[in-house]
């Protein structure tokens, strides 16, 4: 059951359904979201399924009329891993659990060994071990080197994913909701 803010979160996540990069992360399509991207730091040529993420948790936060845009600001990073290790740092709860709205963080593992890449989206439900994201700079396969905003159907799992060298990190958790309440439903870790 979604709590308040949870939606906000799920729902400015789909609106973007579908949007499509140009070659080579170049641009975008649609040149209202570029516009956004780019106010969220992007540029040119850079990976950006973090900018999406930044994007939908800065504008829901808004919309829901909380004023954490400064922190957001602080916390996210042009990398999935970075962003998940700000605000792992900072006051917010971290679970290896999904949650509405929750980001959620993969890190690039090559020969076994932990890479600065990653890959970051936005949880839209969860039922046991699976678990659906929106992901932007992703494609129709699930790769984390796409061109577009795509729902991808994930197992919880902390081996590789998808042959693609990804390992799930953890999930970030909004703060719309009270902890106490995940704590009781899911567990968390510091």
């Amino acid at each position: 059951m979604l709590e308040i803010g949870q939606d906000y979160i799920i729902k400015e996540a789909r609106k973007y359904m579908n949007f499509e990069e140009t070659p080579n992360n170049s641009g975008f399509k649609n040149k209202k979201f570029e516009s956004m991207m780019r106010k969220m730091g992007w540029k040119k040529y850079q990976s950006w399924c973090a900018y999406f993420t930044e994007l939908i948790w800065r504008r829901a936060y808004a919309n829901a009329n909380i004023k954490v845009d400064d922190e957001l600001k602080r916390l996210f990073s042009a990398s999935a891993v970075q962003t998940y290790k700000n605000f792992k740092s900072a006051d917010y709860q971290i679970s290896m659990k999904p949650w509405y709205g929750a980001l959620v963080v993969w890190q690039k593992h090559k020969d076994g060994k932990p890479d600065w890449r990653g890959h970051i989206g936005i949880v839209t439900k969860f039922n046991g071990d699976l678990f659906n994201s929106i992901e932007g700079n992703t494609n129709d396969g699930g790769s984390r080197n796409g061109y577009k905003v795509h729902e991808h159907v994930h197992q919880i799992s902390l081996e590789s994913e998808r042959n693609y060298g990804l390992r799930l990190i953890g999930f970030v958790h909004p703060k719309f909701v009270t902890y106490d309440n995940i704590k009781k439903t899911i567990g968390y870790e510091k």
